[in-house]
């Protein structure tokens, strides 16, 4: 757990001095350095960004492979359709045309 370092003593010593009781102060302080300390556990680490940027990484690549993919799939698709519509018309020229 990530703990942020703070000097409660003098923390306490100013809220009892701006008239609050020990235990006021305390509780104050106490919420304070807990709430400090959970903000904290929030926070990315260095390690934690190097982490995420080798996933983005890692991920456009999968993107640029799919892609690739879907640049190969489509050009087949084309082929083959086009392959179709030539058949189609020659088997309708055939038709059209005196025998």
């Amino acid at each position: 757990m990530t703990s942020i370092t703070m000097d409660t003593h003098r923390i306490v010593k100013r809220f009892k001095d701006a008239g609050f009781t020990e235990a006021q102060a305390e509780l104050i302080t106490d919420v304070v350095r807990e709430s400090a300390d959970e903000n904290l556990e929030d926070l990315a680490t260095k390690q934690d960004l190097k982490d995420v940027r080798t996933e983005i990484k890692e991920v456009r690549n999968e993107i640029k492979d799919l892609e690739l993919r879907m640049t190969i799939k489509v050009g087949q698709m084309l082929f083959i359709a086009s392959g179709a519509v030539i058949g189609a018309i020659i088997t309708a020229m055939r038709f059209m045309l005196p025998h």
